[in-house]
């Protein structure tokens, strides 16, 4: 049973397009929030793959926005068989926003289609990454895109709270060698001090997604990372 069920039982009772629920209002439902959820944006994204989004997402909801520094975050109605709010605003045309959810749909249905057997189908989104479960407990596999016109593919340390995360770390960290090897060159470990997560990146220089003419390669650039990763980790 996800401790979020009661986070979803509580949506689904209530009427109206739009509520604005405190974080500390959640997290009494649910016996807690990690960490992640009062840093990282992300957290509150409308992610079919993570359990907290599939709770308000079978509830008939979505996040439409989040306030980190107030510590609230607004749901509203949305439309069936869709993960997108209805009262979404529609990004400009040639934003990153605008772009994202055609390239990770074309990400996703080529994943698909060229390895079958990977867990994790998860929805397109407006967001600059996106997630796949991992085979080590405490982390997922992210495609995406990061500050500087770079793409990465990293395995994201993200186990709810910081004496796990860096405990996850530090094992990987001790296999180094062989994580490489397998990865077939060398990987970034970034144990980023002060923040609720870890990584291990590679990352492809001069990658801006608003040129639509690079999406093939850098499509294909995230899968073999991710198959690289998943070799690596075996």
């Amino acid at each position: 049973m996800s401790r979020y069920n009661n986070l979803r039982d509580h949506l689904r009772i209530r009427r109206g397009q739009t509520l604005s629920m405190a974080f500390d209002e959640i997290a009494e439902l649910v016996d807690g929030l990690p960490p992640s959820a009062f840093e990282h944006r992300e957290w509150w994204a409308n992610d079919g793959t993570h359990v907290q989004a599939q709770a308000w997402m079978a509830a008939g909801w979505a996040v439409d926005s989040v306030d980190l520094p107030g510590r609230q975050v607004q749901f509203v109605v949305r439309d069936a068989q869709s993960t997108e709010p209805r009262s979404a605003a529609r990004p400009r045309p040639g934003t990153k926003a605008a772009i994202y959810p055609g390239f990770w749909a074309r990400l996703i249905a080529q994943r698909a289609a060229s390895h079958p057997e990977w867990p994790g189908k998860p929805s397109p989104t407006d967001q600059s990454w996106i997630s796949f479960p991992s085979p080590v407990p405490g982390t997922y596999l992210s495609s995406g895109f990061a500050r500087g016109s770079r793409a990465r593919s990293e395995l994201a340390i993200e186990a709810g709270n910081a004496t796990r995360n860096q405990k996850i770390y530090d094992a990987l960290l001790r296999d180094r060698s062989r994580i490489e090897d397998g990865y077939g060159r060398p990987l970034s470990f970034e144990e980023l001090p002060g923040r609720q997560m870890s990584r291990i990146a590679d990352y492809l220089e001069r990658a801006d997604v608003r040129v639509v003419s690079t999406h093939d390669q850098l499509i294909d650039w995230l899968i073999d990372g991710e198959a690289r990763f998943r070799r690596a980790l075996e």
